[in-house]
């Protein structure tokens, strides 16, 4: 079968390569022009153990990970059935097992129908045989995807060159006798068919979630982080400490998530952009310090890559649920602005964003991406550099130093029609102030009475009011305007939404989406504006408490909250498209004749 579409499901034990399988796929063909997701899984204890890959390639974008497989091939059956509910097989996918695995068949976590078309491979054998390891069990797989998928060998082959060159060219010559020994293996068996058709395009880039924030971070001026390792953040950190020190920048590791944020704050307090990240357990150890920016006005950004929840959770599994933390996790009233990122692509776009708020502002921006799009990697198109539009602070003009009374000293917190002050840097002339987390005055004192506080939580808030119009971009509206449905989403499920709206349109099903990126402060004239005349409002989401869906509730007009309806559960799998249609369509009704 040819087809312009084609997801791929790999899952094996820790050491047979699953992720690097999946990476070499997806590379190929982002060489070859088409575009492309990588999606992975692992098993809760974080290192080692069982993994999987689910690969997504398609001539056309890729907005989500796709329900059904087209290919699976499982290195043991045990450790695939731990992923069987992220990879999915159907009566037409080709399926491939070790020959070496011995599972009896009544324990195959596969339906009977599907268990006589199992095609067994020696994957092990041919890898000792080929590639002189069993370590090389992984490439026969690629060779017969390879062969599966009509992609081109060679293409496969430089792209081992390049990831084993290093090592020499007998491994390098192993593993390609490893790989051609696959591509045989899927020519002798007619049925392992299933060409992805590649149409001729431009290279595609190859990057992740958390790599793409940290790269939008850095063109957006970003030149110190500080954070703490934890899962699924730590890539930001790890991209961050190979690259800012090459533009002058600085990545520090403290002992605990509390000095991250506070070496963070004190960075961007001396004149530097800078940046904490963490997940949310981590996130809850930063809040107070977000509290201190917020007071304090601080440019800030924080990143909360989202796993699920609550402690520890599962730690390398995806959910939106900490959306309520975000939007609401403070103590006092401490004015922040709430982003929410939706795929790989968004990332690095967020982050430039991110980063402009805070400045123009000076206030604390938190952003929300989670572990499925963290980890995920995309064959997209390049960055368009060029485009980027980079926001710096307010700082005070030598004129307006030069006019500071030195008895009474330079008045940051100056009162202003916006809300946004003057800032200067330590060390500038006439330029100190007192800068702490107490409430205080216009030249940053100590007040301690209703009306000064009263006056300056106006200030804070006041600041804030303009970014729904300003960045009025940040709320993404796709489908038919003339729709009596609407789907409310946010983050990750944009992708599912926006496929399933796709395939309802094809089917004469008007859907209208509204994804908005800024939750905080939350655009209600915008949001409301799209919702006007739509007679059901459904609301998707991955939190089992149906956070998001409580917000908006707490957010809209009686009139429009009255019409959610709630699709909420809980994370550890991504939504699929047929779920979210499965959601829409007992309320759509086909298109009419206009």
């Amino acid at each position: 079968m040819s087809q312009e579409d084609l997801t791929v499901g790999i899952a094996g034990a820790g050491g047979d390569g699953v992720v690097s399988a999946g990476e070499l796929l997806i590379q190929v063909g982002a060489h070859e022009g088409l575009f492309g997701m990588l999606v992975k899984s692992f098993g809760p204890q974080i290192r080692g153990g069982e993994s999987s890959v689910r690969v997504r390639l398609s001539s056309s974008p890729v907005l989500c990970q796709g329900d059904e497989l087209d290919v699976l091939i499982a290195f043991n059956w045990a450790d695939y059935g731990r992923f069987r509910a992220e990879l999915m097989p159907s009566a037409r996918t080709l399926i491939f097992v070790d020959e070496q695995d011995k599972t009896p068949p009544e324990q195959i976590p596969l339906p009977e129908t599907f268990k006589a078309a199992v095609m067994r491979v020696p994957f092990e054998k041919l890898a000792v045989e080929k590639g002189g390891s069993a370590l090389a069990k992984n490439i026969v797989a690629v060779g017969v995807l390879a062969g599966a998928l009509n992609l081109p060998r060679d293409g496969f082959a430089r792209a081992i060159e390049k990831k084993f060159g290093r090592k020499g060219e007998p491994v390098v010559a192993a593993n390609i006798a490893a790989l051609d020994a696959g591509v045989a293996v899927a020519a002798e068996r007619p049925r392992a068919t299933a060409h992805v058709s590649v149409k001729e395009g431009e290279p595609r880039m190859v990057i992740s979630g958390n790599d793409a924030f940290a790269f939008g971070s850095l063109v957006a001026g970003c030149r110190f982080f500080a954070g703490y390792p934890i899962t699924p953040q730590s890539e930001v950190m790890e991209w961050l400490g190979r690259e800012l020190p090459r533009f002058g920048g600085t990545m520090m590791q403290p002992e605990d998530e509390l000095a991250s944020i506070c070496m963070a704050i004190g960075a961007s307090t001396a004149g530097v952009k800078a940046l904490t990240a963490s997940s949310g357990p981590g996130i809850s150890l930063k809040l107070e310090a977000m509290g201190l920016a917020s007071m304090a006005e601080i440019p800030l950004v924080v990143l909360n890559v989202q796993r699920v929840g609550p402690s520890t959770g599962i730690p390398t599994k995806t959910e939106q649920a900490d959306l309520m933390q975000a939007l609401y996790g403070t103590h006092g009233d401490a004015p922040k602005v709430v982003l929410g990122t939706t795929d790989v692509d968004d990332c690095f776009s967020i982050a430039v964003d991110a980063f402009n708020i805070a400045e123009q502002y000076q206030t604390p921006v938190l952003v929300l991406s989670d572990q499925g799009i963290g980890h995920r990697t995309d064959a997209i198109p390049p960055f368009d550099l060029g485009t980027v539009k980079v926001v710096d602070r307010r700082l005070a003009t030598e004129a307006e130093l030069a006019a500071v009374d030195p008895h009474h000293g330079f008045k940051r917190y100056a009162m202003t029609e916006s809300g946004v002050s003057p800032m200067s840097v330590p060390g500038q002339a006439r330029g100190n102030y007192l800068m702490s987390g107490l409430e205080h005055d216009e030249l940053g004192w100590p007040i301690s009475g209703l009306a000064g506080h009263q006056t300056m939580s106006e200030k804070r808030a006041r600041k804030l009011e303009a970014v729904p119009r300003e960045y009025a971009h940040l709320t993404l509206v796709a489908g038919d305007p003339k729709a009596d449905i609407a789907v409310l989403a946010w983050g990750a499920a944009k992708g599912a939404v926006l496929e399933a709206m796709d395939q309802l349109a094809a089917a004469g099903v008007r859907v209208r989406a509204v994804i908005p990126r800024l939750l905080m402060p939350f655009p209600i004239e915008q949001i409301e504006r799209e919702l006007e005349g739509k007679k059901v409002l459904h609301v998707v989401e991955l939190s089992f408490s149906g956070q998001f869906y409580t917000y908006l509730r707490s957010m809209l007009r009686p009139e429009l909250a009255a019409r959610l309806v709630r699709h909420s559960r809980a994370g550890a799998s991504p939504l699929g498209v047929a779920e979210v249609r499965g959601f829409i369509e007992p309320s759509a009704q086909p298109i009419a004749a206009d």
